[in-house]
C-alpha cells in the first residue's frame, strides 16, 4: 500500500470527488444562446453592436478617467499633456465608433427593405 500518509489521504479525497461527480456528468446542460433569439442578419448585427456597447461604455469611462489622471499628473510636461490629450481623443473616437455601429443594423434594414 501507500507508505506516505499524505498521498494516501489525497488518493481517498480524489476518489471521493470522482464518485460524487459521476451523477452530475449524466445531466444535460443547457447553454443560453449568447446572440439572442434572432433569425436575421440585421438582428444579429444589432445584438453584436449592443453587446459591444455594453462592454465599450465602461471601458470608455475608465479611459476618460485615465486621461484625467494623466492630465493631473502631467506637471506641466508638454509630452505628458500630449499623451493625455491623445488618450482622451482616442477614447471619445472609440465611443463614437461604437455608437455608430449600433445604427448600422437599422441602416442596413432600411436600405434592403427588410
Amino acid at each position: 500500500m501507500l507508505k506516505n500518509k499524505t498521498a494516501y489521504l489525497f488518493s481517498k479525497l480524489f476518489f471521493a470527488i470522482i464518485i460524487l461527480a459521476v451523477p452530475v456528468v449524466g445531466r444535460a446542460v443547457q447553454i443560453e444562446n449568447p446572440l439572442g433569439e434572432t433569425t436575421t442578419i440585421a438582428g444579429l448585427v444589432d445584438n453584436i453592436a449592443t453587446f459591444l456597447i455594453q462592454i465599450g461604455i465602461p471601458i470608455t469611462t475608465i479611459m476618460i478617467l485615465v486621461a484625467a489622471i494623466q492630465f493631473m499628473f502631467a506637471g506641466g510636461s508638454e509630452k505628458r499633456v500630449t499623451a493625455a490629450r491623445q488618450t482622451l481623443t482616442y477614447a471619445v473616437i472609440g465611443l463614437g465608433v461604437l455608437l455608430l455601429a449600433k445604427g448600422v443594423s437599422s441602416v442596413i434594414t432600411s436600405f434592403l427593405g427588410g
